[in-house]
């Protein structure tokens, strides 16, 4: 019965860590999702408004629209790390256009 009482305990105890990790895992993953596509639109938007641009000056306009939409989201992360990711972004779109 002890035993029992102690083994059940351990369980509810590793089932309540485990859910606790995967419910962080899950909302990283859903973040990392939300962070891409937010890169991905601001790419979209910028090459379509600032056409005529240069590369230099559309970056700073993706970063300024990215820094707003996450501002509006809540999500903070870094400068360097949202201009990766647009550059990542940017990446996947001129891939796209060169398969065509």
């Amino acid at each position: 019965d002890v035993i029992l009482s102690v083994l059940g305990a351990v369980m509810t105890y590793l089932a309540a860590k485990l859910g606790k990790i995967l419910g962080l895992w899950f909302e990283e993953k859903i973040q990392n999702e939300a962070l891409k596509e937010i890169a991905k639109t601001c790419v979209l938007a910028v090459e379509q408004m600032y056409r005529d641009a240069g590369g230099k000056e559309k970056l700073e306009k993706a970063l300024l629209m990215g820094e707003e939409l996450l501002s509006e989201k809540g999500i903070k992360i870094s400068s360097e790390k949202l201009r990766v990711l647009l550059e990542a972004a940017l990446s996947d779109l001129k891939g796209a256009f060169e398969k065509r």
